[in-house]
């Protein structure tokens, strides 16, 4: 018989602040499409893949629960998620009927499951619980840790005791992409799967772009604001590294609308006469990235120590080794694990010192950093490609009720 098996992605993360996780998930999705699972995506706000073409979209259909309420303020987005989630809810019932009346809602070959993907507790809660009274088995993925994603008022304290105790224990299976995540999460829910951060490594060919820009430059691309990445680190590194290599320029790409988080950098950046050395970019259209990626001259990732960071694996850092351009990291977190120094990727402490030593290392022999980038480029094919990982996720949502009994 063939395997009718549906995965329904449950999104709702606000775009532009999604793209990184919308991008994961259609990733994802396409590689289990490519097992003959039928994906569908139920989009809870408004997120980038609702407007783009077929093509862009390879095909998969998004279908959009929310409703614009935008003259009603804050009050019209709580709105606008509650009608979400009766439509969710509507949605569900019917493809349970469905399954019912055709008599193959106990037939292996016929699974359905609901996949959520967002962290939004308003909305986790109540597609989880009505899942499971329906009889809809449930998958769920966590990137980062849960009391990191919250503020420190006493509701939100609240909703994260009730999510740990009540929640997320109730999923058949819950993913994460890192061992310290896992190991936080086993201790809620013994049924995880670890799933590796996921990359289109085709898209990223280096072969598809320029190899390398007439003028040289470094480049970061992710966010600009908060200490996630590291931005004091990188500007101060480079700073020591401009004094030695007076041609090189720093690319700084992504989105950079909230110009007051911005003043600490940008006032740096003036005090040290560095407004011609550096450059930010602004928002860039997906497109471009490959491009502007793999014309580079080196990729950097100055992420500092901390528990944020131990509990992450950075979808940029798998697209960095996509691009055959050799990459810097620091040796925070996980990252150790997949870069060998000087091998596939180079590493270095979590300090502007060892960062602008390192980058200087590079810098001054680049015949053999290109040799590691292409290295560090069979990595991210061989580890991170979204088709493997998507086995992984298929196989984990497939053999839950086993590991479940």
């Amino acid at each position: 018989m063939t395997s009718l098996n549906k995965c329904i992605f449950i999104c709702s993360g606000e775009y532009p602040d999604y793209e990184a996780a919308a991008i994961r998930h259609v990733l994802l999705a396409r590689g289990l499409n490519s097992l003959a699972w039928q994906v569908e995506f139920w989009l809870f706000s408004r997120q980038m893949w609702k407007n783009l073409s077929e093509e862009q979209s390879f095909g998969l259909p998004f279908i959009r629960l929310w409703c614009e309420f935008s003259y009603f303020g804050r009050i019209g987005k709580i709105i606008s998620r509650v009608f979400a989630i009766f439509r969710a809810f509507y949605r569900l019932l019917l493809a349970r009927f469905k399954l019912v009346a055709s008599g193959l809602s106990d037939e292996a070959s016929h699974r359905t499951i609901v996949a959520v993907m967002t962290t939004d507790f308003f909305v986790v809660t109540p597609i989880v619980a009505f899942a499971k009274i329906i009889g809809f088995e449930t998958f769920h993925e966590r990137t980062e840790f849960p009391h990191l994603m919250i503020g420190d008022s006493v509701v939100e304290r609240f909703m994260l005791k009730v999510y740990l105790k009540f929640v997320m224990p109730a999923f058949d299976c819950v993913a994460a992409n890192n061992d310290s995540l896992v190991k936080y999460i086993v201790r809620h829910n013994p049924r995880v799967v670890k799933i590796l951060t996921v990359v289109d490594a085709d898209f990223f060919h280096p072969s598809r772009n320029n190899l390398m820009a007439a003028d040289p430059y470094i480049a970061y691309c992710g966010t600009m604001y908060g200490s996630k990445d590291g931005l004091d680190m990188l500007l101060k590194s480079f700073l020591e590294v401009s004094v030695v290599f007076s041609n090189i320029k720093l690319l700084l790409v992504g989105d950079t609308s909230q110009k007051e988080k911005l003043r600490h950098l940008v006032d740096f950046i003036d005090k040290n006469n560095l407004v011609d050395r550096v450059v930010f970019t602004g928002r860039v259209e997906r497109s471009q990235m490959p491009k502007i990626l793999s014309s580079a001259t080196v990729l950097v990732l100055a992420k500092p120590a901390n528990e944020q960071n131990d509990g992450n694996f950075p979808i940029k850092l798998g697209e960095y080794l996509a691009t055959g351009v050799p990459v810097l990291s620091t040796a925070v977190g996980e990252i150790p694990k997949f870069i060998r120094d000087g091998h596939n990727g180079y590493l270095c402490a979590p300090n502007e010192k060892s960062f602008s030593e390192k980058l200087l290392q590079i810098l001054s022999d680049l015949n053999s950093a290109r040799l590691v980038g292409l290295r560090g480029r069979d990595t991210s094919e061989h580890l991170f490609d979204f088709r493997a990982q998507a086995k992984v996720m298929s196989d984990a949502m497939l053999f839950s009720r086993q590991r479940q009994s």
